[in-house]
C-alpha cells in the first residue's frame, strides 16, 4: 500500500484470504524508476 511518500507492505495468506499488515514502513527512494525496473524484472517470468 502506498500513502504519499511512504510505502507499507503486507502478507497475503491465499488459503484464508487474509492480509496481515507489516508494521514497518519505507520511504520512497529518490530513484523510484530504478526500483520499479528491479521489481518488474523480479516479477516477470
Amino acid at each position: 500500500m502506498s500513502n504519499g511518500e511512504v510505502w507499507q507492505f503486507g502478507l497475503l495468506d491465499r488459503q484464508t484470504k487474509c492480509v496481515t499488515q507489516v508494521l514497518t514502513s519505507h520511504l520512497i527512494p529518490k530513484k523510484l524508476e530504478t526500483v520499479q525496473r528491479i521489481l518488474i524484472k523480479v516479477l516477470l517470468p
